[in-house]
Formats: C-alpha cells, sequence, structure tokens
C-alpha cells in the first residue's frame, strides 16, 4: 500500500498594511489531531511556498493533516482575506525514511598486548573491540543507549538524538600522531514528541550487530513495554527494532545533529 508523503504548501491573500496572516500546519495519524500530533503553540509558521515534509510538526505517511490560519490586524474593522490553500501531496512505497545519518571513526592498533584491538565511535556509543569479542565502553551504563530513549505512556515513545558525521572517507596508518578534528555544523528538530506514528522502525548499521542486540534487548526487557509491541532482529552487518502501534501509534521525537570530521 502506498503512503502520503507531502510537498509544498501555499496560498494566495489579501494582507494591507498593519495586517499579517500566520499558516502552520501538522500531520495527524487519527482525525482527531488533538492530543496526537504537534500542539499548534509549538507549530513554527510556514513561509509560502515552502516545502513542509521538513517541518517537526509534519511526518510523511500520516495521512491526515491540518493548517491554522492566524490573522492579526490593527483596525478591527478589517481583515486580512485568505482566498485559497494549496498543499502539494504524492504517494510513494513504504517504507518512508523519516530520517538517516551516518559515519564512524575507527582505531585499530598493532600494538603487541594489544593486537588488533580496535576503538571504534557510532551511533553515540564507544566500543572496544578485539578477538574475544566487543564491549560498549559509552555509555558507562549498560541500562540505557546511546541516543535513544525509550519509554511508555500510553504509547510507546521513543526519542532518538541522531549524530551524523560528515566528510569525506579517510584513513591513515603510521607511528606518528594524528589528530582527528571536529566541529559542529547544524543542529534540527525532525519531529516533535507529539507526533504519532502507526509504526516505527528504527536500523542501526553496525559491524558488531550482537553488541548492540544485547543492549536493545536488555533496555527494552526492563521498561514496561509489552513484548507484542517491539522485534529485535539482527543480521551481519544491521540491527533492527521495529516498533508497533496497535491503534495507538508510536510517539517519536527526533533531532538531528551534524558534525564535520576531518584528519
Amino acid at each position: 500500500m502506498k503512503e502520503t508523503c507531502y510537498g509544498r504548501m501555499s496560498w494566495n491573500a489579501t494582507v494591507a498594511e498593519g495586517q499579517k496572516i500566520t499558516m502552520k500546519v501538522r500531520t495527524s495519524l487519527f482525525p482527531d489531531a488533538e492530543g496526537n500530533a504537534t500542539p499548534w503553540e509549538k507549530c513554527v509558521a510556514v513561509s509560502n511556498g515552502e516545502n513542509i515534509s521538513s517541518l517537526p510538526s509534519v511526518i510523511n505517511a500520516l495521512p491526515y493533516i491540518q493548517y491554522r490560519a492566524e490573522f492579526e490586524t490593527d483596525d478591527p474593522a478589517t481583515t486580512p482575506v485568505l482566498h485559497w490553500v494549496k498543499i502539494e501531496y504524492y504517494y510513494s512505497e513504504p517504507p518512508i525514511i523519516v530520517a538517516n545519518s551516518s559515519g564512524r571513526i575507527k582505531f585499530k592498533s598493532s600494538y603487541i598486548y594489544y593486537p588488533n584491538q580496535e576503538i571504534v565511535y557510532e551511533h553515540g556509543a564507544v566500543i572496544q573491540s578485539q578477538r574475544d569479542g566487543a564491549v560498549m565502553l559509552l555509555p558507562y551504563n549498560r541500562h540505557c543507549l546511546p541516543g535513544v530513549n525509550i519509554t511508555k505512556e500510553n504509547q510507546t515513545v521513543v526519542e532518538i538524538s541522531m549524530t551524523d558525521l560528515a566528510g569525506r572517507n579517510f584513513s591513515y596508518a603510521g607511528s606518528t600522531t594524528i589528530s582527528v578534528k571536529n566541529s559542529f555544523n547544524n543542529s534540527a528538530l525532525l519531529s516533535e514528541k507529539d507526533n504519532v506514528l502507526p509504526n516505527l522502525t528504527l536500523t542501526l548499521s553496525t559491524e558488531y550487530p550482537a553488541l548492540w542486540e544485547r543492549r536493545f534487548k536488555r533496555v527494552l526487557n526492563e521498561s514496561d513495554i509489552n513484548t507484542s509491541l517491539y522485534k529485535i532482529d539482527s543480521t551481519p552487518s544491521a540491527v533492527k527494532v521495529d516498533f508497533y502501534g496497535r491503534r495507538k501509534g508510536v510517539k517519536l521525537r527526533l533531532e538531528k545533529t551534524t558534525i564535520d570530521v576531518s584528519i
């Protein structure tokens, strides 16, 4: 079944001096958006002709959409006039990708006392790997996930702080010292916590799927979330966690930070 994706929102209005129209938009899984979508006070103003799919209040694949026009005037006897509103949309084959990130930093030693030891940063975690297996050094707390918080309210709530490492692929080998430089590029809120999705799939590409699978299982087993509401699978190169809405949906808060990395 194809799913709805949203494009540009545009409108035509007559706005005199001393008047203003502020347009907002939000999507919902249910016809009644109250309590199932971003509250209007949290919705940012839309620019005429803006692609609304990048707004935190709009999630592709959600079938219901609302817009709100807020009128301001200096003269109570006259108001702005909104003539028409157009919201572009199209249909796409699932799955709909809300966001993605990439990047990994790896150090491999050849010391005699630490043969083939690797220190890896990926998905917010620092991992140490050697012949006997891998262990997650950071975060220290074995009962939490780096950058992911999973809780239960009326439905499952997934909060993700995603880090994207930007830069070209680069490797270096030798005995001299070399620095890995990083600098903040930008950060954006991609989904408000109030947004409710029918289902949600979180996929982590990794060279250590068994390690990530154990961590997800531990965190979810210790939560109050019923085992029928999620499923954990792994392959040699990834871990996938499916969260099922079961008529209530899954709440998603998602923010993404981009870091520029160079050597």
